[in-house]
């Protein structure tokens, strides 16, 4: 069971091993060369996964000075507001994933293993959108609050005035002063198995 997970009290034979996520290579640098932006630009990435904003009405999304948002490319492309200025597709950096990520300052999510976990490893604070009837949400959510720096927000306040304050604030805050945590959950996986197997035969 991989940090975070919720507990499964039913089975007798799992082994709690360090979360599972990559390192990525943080360049802001680069993002602001990309986009033609001041060294005070912040970047707020969008990285709901499977629960799309493909429809979302990015036309009452907030406007908030010195900030950039990074969209899936089918999110854009799907409303009238695409050519906003503070709008940047995450084509439009030929990065990958986890580099984007770790080369933000803010990251909007939901519940769930991937994004909550890497924006953690990677020191990014981060919104989530909650789930709630999800049944990981409880546990995901209270490990995320230990470890990282995170607000919670529902899906119908996400673009609202409540929405852009959160934004801001969050934005604002210190450096990241929490512990680092280490994602060495795939090793550990890795060794334990190994020494089950030299012992099976």
């Amino acid at each position: 069971r991989p940090e975070p997970s919720m507990p499964m009290t039913f089975l007798s034979n799992t082994q709690s091993v360090s979360p599972i996520a990559f390192i990525g290579r943080r360049q802001p640098e680069f993002l602001r060369t990309v986009t033609n932006c001041s060294d005070q630009m912040k970047f707020v990435l969008i990285g709901v996964g499977g629960v799309g904003i493909d429809n979302f009405p990015l036309e009452q999304w907030p406007e908030l000075d010195d900030v950039t948002w990074i969209f899936p490319d089918n999110t854009l492309a799907c409303s009238s507001s695409n050519k906003r200025a503070d709008f940047v597709p995450q084509s439009q950096f030929e990065m990958n994933y986890i580099d984007l990520l770790s080369s933000c300052d803010l990251v909007l999510t939901k519940t769930g293993y991937g994004t909550q976990t890497e924006s953690v490893v990677n020191k990014i604070p981060t919104i989530c959108i909650t789930r709630p009837d999800w049944p990981e949400h409880e546990y995901l959510s209270n490990w995320h609050e230990k470890h990282g720096d995170v607000e919670f927000i529902e899906w119908n306040n996400v673009g609202t005035p409540a929405f852009a304050e959160m934004v801001v604030d969050m934005l604002g805050k210190a450096l990241w002063t929490r512990k680092s945590v280490i994602p060495n959950g795939a090793k550990e996986a890795a060794n334990t198995i190994h020494r089950q197997l030299l012992i099976d035969t």
